[in-house]
């Protein structure tokens, strides 16, 4: 915003001040976060910014909207924007309810408290008088302004919820979220177990808990090759499927540094992504945080170190260029209950081609129960064409097939349905060919998994495997941080493998086939 008109802003709010008038808010973004905010917004917006808050500016009243994944490194405003955007959304009554979630209820509160200090600036009320009032009750009693509640006299409320808490009510006066914030939801250092955990806590309890037309931000840096963050930029999260990516975007592109003699750090070359973290405010934050924690808080840089495979150059293959296949199979590593305790699940799906390329067509590694496991690879084993869905039934044994059955019977039903739908003058629906049901138990000759997986890396060394672009980064987020666990999705791959190298050809699956 130019001097002349901030000058100008200054003195017609002080005018209105003194007569008592309400101030009309710019009806531009940058402008509205400029004027009230002139202590946070001091720097130009980078274009991940706009973004946003072009994404914001779009939601309207009872209308739905795709999620917003925001990957934006550390220091780069995330918090400063999703709790302003909040703001914005409330004063000019785009959204009524807003769910404010965090890794812990200390988070959360402090975000809420950082959205009630902008509400109650002096600013903030000269334009939007009556939503920077406390909500009162019938008596005149405040009826909620605490550290993880708010609730304007506009209408307007925010609550705060950690993933570490029990979920409290979250209706007020019936109304139900219309928006919900992730933001700082990952921790450093969690283990998959607790990460998988948080997922089906955000699955099953924060995101149903939305109204009809909810809008969803998650705002994250990476942190760790498996966090949330990570899982939903590479689709081994199972949800917010219908959003717009931003990022990940680093503090510095092109970031090169050096030691100096006494100890500290300095950047000697590098492009900050936006102005409001510069290259000295950068290098004072690697000396402040560390560099290793600069590189994984502002850099994004979390890939493992070390492995077997941190040499391998993935070969990746789009949708267009891929060729017949041979045979196709779907192989699925399971666990028996699913408690988040449990070992999480693993399938994949791939094909062999007439030239002996193995072409990983699609991965998936989650939480959820067995027969869950069994539909989702069952359908994608039918969309794939697969010849048969395998399942390494080490535990559980024999009642794998009977879970089986259960599965195939739903997957059928839905296969059904939508084509129905896709076919409503169609009397007739033709006849389902599902992939067959087969299993294998991993024995002695098969060797132990870290022998395997070495087989597995043997046939990338030599060229022979490629992945499919779209599910490719969860085998190998699997295969970079191998030994550690998961190990599912690396021990399906491997059952594939298996199955398909150097064995006959069979005829593919019927109808599905060619479908993706």
């Amino acid at each position: 915003m130019p001097l002349e008109s901030m000058i100008e802003a200054e003195l017609e709010l002080r005018h209105r001040r003194r007569t008592g008038k309400t101030l009309l808010a710019p009806r531009d973004w940058q402008e509205w976060c400029y004027t009230l905010f002139p202590k946070y917004f001091t720097t130009p917006f980078a274009p991940r910014h706009i973004e946003l808050w072009n994404w914001i500016t779009a939601i309207e009243r009872h209308q739905s909207v795709e999620a917003f994944i925001a990957i934006w490194g550390r220091g780069g405003g995330k918090s400063t924007n999703a709790e302003t955007g909040v703001t914005w959304l409330g004063a000019e009554e785009r959204r009524k309810y807003c769910l404010y979630v965090s890794s812990t209820q200390e988070k959360a509160d402090t975000h809420v408290a950082s959205i009630a200090g902008l509400i109650e600036s002096k600013n903030f009320g000269s334009y939007y008088h009556k939503m920077s009032m406390r909500a009162k009750g019938k008596f005149g009693n405040i009826k909620g302004w605490r550290r993880e509640h708010l609730q304007a006299a506009n209408g307007f409320s925010v609550d705060a919820f950690g993933l570490d808490s029990g979920l409290r009510g979250i209706k007020i006066d019936e109304q139900r979220p219309d928006i919900i914030i992730l933001d700082d939801i990952d921790e450093k250092f969690e283990s998959p177990k607790t990460t998988l955990k948080k997922a089906q806590v955000i699955t099953d309890t924060v995101l149903p808990s939305g109204s009809t037309d909810v809008a969803v931000l998650f705002i994250q840096n990476l942190i760790a090759m498996d966090s949330i963050a990570s899982r939903l930029i590479d689709m081994r999260a199972d949800f917010l499927r219908k959003r717009t990516v931003s990022g990940p975007f680093p503090a510095i592109d092109n970031f090169e540094y050096e030691a100096k003699a006494d100890g500290t750090y300095t950047i000697v070359s590098g492009t900050p992504t936006w102005a409001g973290q510069t290259l000295e405010i950068a290098e004072s934050q690697i000396n402040l945080w560390g560099i290793s924690a600069f590189k994984r808080e502002a850099q994004h840089q979390v890939e493992s170190s070390g492995g077997i495979w941190d040499e391998v150059v993935w070969q990746l293959i789009e949708t267009p260029q891929l060729p017949k296949f041979k045979r196709i199979v779907g192989w699925v590593d399971p666990a028996v209950t699913d408690k988040p305790e449990s070992a999480s699940q693993g399938i994949s799906i791939g094909g062999i081609t007439f030239d002996g390329v193995l072409i990983g067509l699609y991965f998936w590694e989650g939480i959820t129960s067995p027969e869950e496991a069994l539909e989702r690879a069952i359908y994608q084993g039918w969309l794939w064409g697969a010849e048969h869905v395998g399942v390494e039934t080490n535990q559980g044994g024999d009642t794998w097939k009977s879970v089986w059955t259960l599965a195939s019977k739903k997957v059928e039903e839905k296969i059904i349905k939508e084509w129905k739908a896709a076919n409503p003058d169609r009397p007739s629906v033709p006849p389902v060919s599902l992939p067959r049901y087969t299993d294998a138990k991993a024995g002695a000759g098969d060797g132990p998994k870290i022998e395997r997986n070495g087989q597995l890396l043997t046939e990338y060394e030599r060229g022979n495997v490629k992945h499919l672009v779209g599910t490719n980064r969860v085998i190998e987020k699997a295969l970079r941080r191998f030994p550690n666990p998961p190990l599912d999705a690396a021990d399906s791959w491997w059952w594939v493998w298996q199955d398909l190298i150097g064995k006959a050809n069979r005829k593919a699956g019927a109808w599905g086939k060619g479908v993706l």
